[in-house]
């Protein structure tokens, strides 16, 4: 099953936007861990509008 999480922000610095991705996989990995969901793999994306 696949599924897809899109935020939408202000313009965002360019330097805040990996950090941002990677604070967003991690709070999503721990996430579906407490909650006892299994996944394979977790991608993240963005641009200085969406994550």
């Amino acid at each position: 099953m696949d599924f897809l999480l899109e935020i939408g922000v202000e313009d965002l610095p360019s330097r805040w936007l990996v950090p941002a991705l990677a604070d967003l996989a991690a709070g999503t990995a721990q996430r579906l861990a407490e909650g006892r969901r299994a996944f394979t793999r977790l991608t993240t994306l963005g641009t200085p509008r969406r994550l």
